[in-house]
């Protein structure tokens, strides 16, 4: 996770077959079938990253995708930091701790950090 200006993203990077830009354009929208298929053998419903989609946007901020067929995939979640006073502020409307504009946070030791 890193923590951009007034945002925290956080990527997630596959290394699959990657999607065409075809898909990529169809990629959080409900119920569609990509052309790419799951590399593990999963089943797929088509709602996974529609349901993200909307959770992202109702939380202020944004799912993306950036992808090359036989590359692999980079998902993007962005959301916006709280700001005092903000609803989600558990610091009881106090100052928010102040970050440098670019950090980079830990992660987990089997997590690949994708900038």
């Amino acid at each position: 996770m890193t923590i951009l200006g007034d945002e925290v993203l956080c990527s997630v990077c596959d290394h699959g077959s990657g999607l065409s830009e075809e898909d990529q354009a169809r990629l959080f929208q409900r119920g569609v079938s990509l052309n790419a298929q799951p590399t593990g053998g999963e089943t797929s419903t088509g709602l996974g990253l529609a349901i993200a989609n909307d959770l992202a946007k109702a939380l202020g901020g944004r799912l993306s995708c950036t992808s090359a067929l036989g590359e692999g995939s980079v998902f993007t979640l962005s959301l916006p930091l709280a700001k005092p006073g903000d609803p989600f502020d558990e610091t009881g409307g106090g100052a928010l701790p102040t970050l440098p504009s670019h950090t980079t946070l830990p992660s987990m030791p089997h997590a690949q950090h994708v900038k």
